[in-house]
């Protein structure tokens, strides 16, 4: 088809386009009013009893490691979290906009497990503050309480040490930027009119196979399923 002939086609057909434009901009409409996200991640160490400035952050100990894993897939109810390429990939960057996960920090990426720090991240992620807030207090008790019950018949001076890293507590606003913003309105109009000038296209050749009017009026009332006078 020439681009006359497709100009043509969007002269007989502009409700098909308007009605498509009208669903995409009400969409991103609605996504705008759903504004960002809250998120946190919390990171609780575990370290030897003798564990010196050198191991801030969680101990290097595979031992200890291992533990902090054993700790993690109980409070996971035994299931593996999901896995990122990079360990400090934001855990909303997958597209969850309501989501908790606990998890050993892996260096090695999707496809390879690596554990060089015994730690534990807790990620939350929701539109809501209040319920990011409820998942870090329940996931933090229950690593600690995880953490203490599997040392229970150790003696204080030889059991792992556990701490929340204070500063990791902080729950953030994430908001999209300008910039951010104005790309996924011009991506939203690309869609609309690609997606809007093959429907356009596919209705215009159903309506001429079947001989019908042209476009306008009486194509937009075949469209919404009304009657046509004759």
């Amino acid at each position: 088809m020439t681009l006359y002939g497709l100009l043509g086609v969007f002269r007989r057909r502009w409700y098909v386009l308007a009605l498509v434009i009208a669903a995409t901009a009400a969409a991103g409409v609605g996504f705008a009013r759903d504004g960002g996200l809250y998120v946190t991640r919390t990171l609780i160490a575990f370290d030897a009893p003798d564990s010196g400035a050198w191991e801030d952050g969680g101990s290097a100990d595979r031992g200890i490691i291992v533990f902090a894993s054993a700790v993690a897939t109980e409070v996971n109810g035994g299931r593996s979290p999901l896995a990122y390429s990079t360990a400090d990939a934001p855990f909303y960057g997958a597209g969850i906009r309501q989501g908790v996960r606990v998890a050993v920090p892996d260096t090695g990426g999707q496809w390879e497990v690596v554990y060089n720090k015994a730690a534990i991240t807790i990620d939350a992620v929701s539109p809501n503050r209040q319920w990011v807030l409820d998942q870090q207090r329940t996931k933090v008790a229950a690593v600690l309480a995880a953490a203490s019950a599997r040392q229970a018949s150790i003696t204080p001076a030889n059991r792992i040490a556990v701490s929340v890293a204070p500063l990791s507590e902080t729950i953030e606003d994430v908001v999209p930027s300008r910039v951010a913003q104005a790309l996924a309105a011009a991506a939203l109009g690309v869609v609309a009119l690609l997606v809007g000038g093959w429907l356009a296209v596919a209705w215009d050749r159903r309506a001429s196979a079947g001989g019908r009017r042209p476009g306008g009026v009486h194509g937009l009332r075949r469209l919404l399923g009304g009657r046509e006078r004759t």
